[in-house]
């Protein structure tokens, strides 16, 4: 009885006759959840949101997101604002690092979200059906800036000979946002895996250096009979 709609809104003139669409499967049981995106949040200086704080004005993709915000409240089901989605080889740390360069303040905040993270939140509140018409702010809950976020990715092997990209200046001029994540971890009870950016970068770093490890114990018999085995290794 549950539905959860996730599509993005991007390059869809549709989006919110899609979720009106899907919507109309729901019996009404369980929960109805969609996913919208922290992206909405006007604040650009440094300071704190909550669900309740301005949000953009006159921004076409913020529009469309908003509009199915308030079509799914209206229609008994909640919505998941989420932060910037990462994974290892996914997110701005990967962009940034291939590119070289980062458009915008090394010390501008950004607030992340692993994809197992933004999967365990939405479960949580699907698995909540008498939480109703609420919105929640997703992220781990720690604010991290650019400049950090490119350290951290450095651990990672495929980056290990990366060098730091170059700051310049670009259309993200302001210092950011922070998110407050209270309302989720109080209501619904969820709670984060990765406790910031930084911290999953670490768990990254050492799965692959377990799976390194194994994989060397399990060849080392046959590399080190191997004329090129340095090579391979």
């Amino acid at each position: 009885d549950n539905m959860l709609f996730c599509a993005p809104p991007t390059g869809n003139d549709h989006y919110l006759q899609d979720f009106r669409d899907a919507a109309k499967r729901w019996t009404g049981k369980g929960q109805l959840v969609f996913t919208s995106s922290a992206g909405v949040y006007a604040e650009d200086d440094g300071g704190t949101v909550t669900e309740d704080s301005p949000v953009i004005e006159g921004n076409a993709r913020v529009d469309k997101l908003l509009e199915v915000e308030k079509e799914c409240l209206a229609s008994g089901g909640s919505v998941v604002r989420l932060a910037g989605l990462m994974a290892a080889d996914r997110g701005p740390h990967s962009f940034w690092l291939s590119a070289g360069e980062v458009k915008g303040r090394p010390e501008g905040l950004i607030n992340m979200l692993s994809y197992e993270d933004a999967a365990g939140a939405c479960v949580a509140l699907l698995q909540k059906p008498e939480i109703r018409k609420e919105v929640f702010l997703v992220s781990d809950g720690a604010p991290v800036t650019r400049e950090e976020i490119c350290r951290s990715a450095l651990k990672l092997r495929k980056h290990k000979d990366t060098p730091m990209p170059e700051f310049v200046e670009g259309d993200s001029a302001g210092l950011g946002k922070k998110y407050d994540i209270s309302k989720i971890r109080e209501v619904v009870g969820w709670q984060p895996n990765y406790k910031s950016f930084d911290d999953f970068i670490n768990h990254v770093a050492e799965a692959e250096l377990a799976f390194r490890t194994v994989l060397h114990l399990q060849t080392k018999p046959y590399l080190s009979n191997h004329p090129d085995h340095k090579a391979i290794i």
